[in-house]
């Protein structure tokens, strides 16, 4: 019997459906590829957002005066 199954050649194209060709897919070498690039897409994503966010708006208290800034002349 999967003798059978492994002889049999593939559908023919105008009969393949799109479950066929998931399932073709999910069996190719390109699938764990695939899914590495995605989880590295979305971890490059979250960080580049929360950077963004972290540095849009700094508080007065977490970046350092201006060099012209009264604050940083030295007293005499």
């Amino acid at each position: 019997m999967a003798d059978e199954l492994a002889q049999r050649p593939d559908p023919e194209p105008e009969r393949r459906s799109p479950r066929w060709g998931w399932r073709a897919f999910k069996r190719s070498p390109f699938f764990p590829a695939t899914v590495i690039v995605l989880i590295i897409s979305a971890a490059a994503g979250l960080f580049a957002g929360s950077y963004t966010y972290a540095f849009a708006n700094p508080t007065p208290g977490t970046s350092p005066p201006p060099s012209w800034s009264p604050l940083t002349a030295p007293s005499r």
